[in-house]
């Protein structure tokens, strides 16, 4: 079971940008990205901003969180290779680029 206790922090989004000049490091642990939404509304996206890393667990049912991870990740682009033969001995190479998410939601 877990107990959940958000509590905003002043001027957190400048703080996080303070830390970060000086090379100390914050975690910031969320279950999902409204939490952050909720606390910070205009300046969530500042204080992600700032983070050097984000560790995602998985979203379960929390698409919202998960989507945004999937735009942060981006796409990958993978070489699909199509080899066919005729019956004469011909053989055909069709390449193509296939344009994927990185994570899929």
């Amino acid at each position: 079971m877990s107990l959940l206790i958000l509590v905003k922090i002043p001027e957190f989004e400048q703080k996080v940008a303070t830390i970060r000049k000086y090379e100390i490091s914050v975690s910031i642990i969320l279950q999902s990205l409204s939490q952050m939404k909720n606390l910070y509304k205009d300046n969530w996206s500042e204080i992600s901003g700032n983070c050097d890393c984000t560790i995602y667990l998985g979203g379960g049912a929390d698409t919202e969180t998960t989507k945004w991870i999937s735009e942060l990740l981006g796409k990958e682009t993978r070489a699909v290779v199509n080899t066919s033969f005729g019956k004469s001995g011909s053989m055909s190479v069709n390449r193509q680029g296939l344009n994927c998410s990185l994570l899929i939601n």
